[in-house]
């Protein structure tokens, strides 16, 4: 058999180079979109359900959010487990599968739940929303926002409005989460002794806000060959137009948020912040990757993109990475091909001091 094989490859010696420069070819193209990690990513088949609801303490938010997220997950098919963390102001659910279900598709079914256990969510206390579709070794790419001179809140705003819109565009990108830094609001700082005074509660005062903060479509008219779209425009831009909202009619004015306390620009209540090498506060940005996807491959796109978006960030103001998978990548993978190239050179020479022939241990 062996023979008649070694005689059919001497006979056809241009059909064997031929399938021989095909395999070659074939694995090289393998060896180039092979996913390369540092280590293997042993996560289960995770799907998480978050919940913001502020203000509430961990038992109210167990037994108010919590609970009925997790009622609802239960008799999922490939469902292994729920577990679930309750916080000052967040509830976390996670829904384990079991390791044959594809990813997507127990995304799917869990979203399908979330619609039902919202019903059994007290209004205003949250709307559960599916966590980012990444594992537990998905934060490939970390980095600070950093400016000479610039407040911790601008920068913020610049991670959260321009950086991390770019980075999720990127191919491979799951979610960028934002740490450190004010998050910048509209605030309406209502004095006490003014909402007695004007006899208005704290309720119509929210109502009032919501009422005159919208858009409103009117349709359009005709005006001979030409259509006129009817708009009413109610966003408010300013804080003087804020303040300008009318909250309740009195026989001599209109009471005016205004006339309740003062408008401002003010941080959103946190519960953190960033500090980097006892500099003071900053502002950072974690990549988090797909699940599935080539790290290595991801990690270049996202360099790449941040090379563009320092390109056009604000004069002072730049992107400093500080964590970069793809370095702990490169260091395991070169440990990998380092002793791949000293075991194959060993094997070299213990087969030519046995066989005493350079050509067939070459071969080998």
């Amino acid at each position: 058999m062996i023979t008649a094989i070694v005689d059919w490859a001497l006979n056809q010696r241009l059909l064997v180079l031929v399938g021989s420069a095909g395999i070659i070819g074939g694995g090289y193209l393998a060896l180039r979109g092979l996913p390369v990690d540092a280590f293997p990513d042993v996560s289960p088949v995770l799907v998480q359900v978050m919940t913001e609801a502020p203000g509430l303490a961990p038992q109210e938010t167990e037994a108010l959010v919590t609970y009925p997220v997790e009622v609802a997950m239960n008799g999922l098919p490939g469902v292994s487990r729920v577990q679930s963390v309750s916080a000052f102001g967040l509830s976390q659910v996670n829904v384990y599968f079991n390791d044959n279900v594809d990813i997507y598709f127990a995304r799917q079914i869990v979203f399908e739940r979330v619609q039902t256990a919202k019903e059994n969510i007290p209004p205003g206390l949250g709307a559960p929303a599916l966590g980012p579709i990444t594992t537990g070794l998905g934060q490939v790419y970390q980095y600070l926002v950093t400016g000479e001179g610039i407040s911790t809140d601008s920068l913020r705003t610049l991670q959260d409005w321009i950086v991390k819109f770019r980075l999720r565009t990127v191919p491979g990108v799951a979610e960028v989460l934002s740490f450190g830094g004010d998050v910048k609001q509209f605030q309406v700082q209502l004095d006490p002794p003014r909402l007695i005074q004007y006899g208005v509660t704290v309720p119509e005062v929210v109502e009032a806000l919501e009422r005159n903060n919208a858009n409103a479509g009117g349709q359009f008219i005709v005006r001979g060959a030409e259509e006129y779209l009817v708009r009413g425009l109610g966003f408010a831009r300013t804080l003087e137009d804020i303040g300008n909202i009318v909250v309740a009619e009195r026989e001599t004015a209109p009471v005016y948020v205004r006339n309740l306390g003062v408008v401002v620009f003010g941080p959103e209540v946190r519960r953190g912040a960033v500090t980097v090498n006892g500099e003071g506060e900053k502002v950072a940005g974690i990549v988090l990757k797909r699940i599935y996807e080539n790290t290595s491959a991801v990690i270049d796109r996202v360099r790449a993109q941040v090379t563009e978006i320092n390109a056009s960030m604000p004069s002072g103001t730049r992107i400093e990475p500080f964590y970069d998978q793809a370095d702990l990548v490169e260091r395991a993978v070169s440990t990998v091909r380092d002793a791949l190239l000293e075991g194959g050179a060993l094997v070299i020479v213990v087969l030519f001091l046995f066989l005493g022939d350079v050509r067939s241990s070459l071969i080998v």
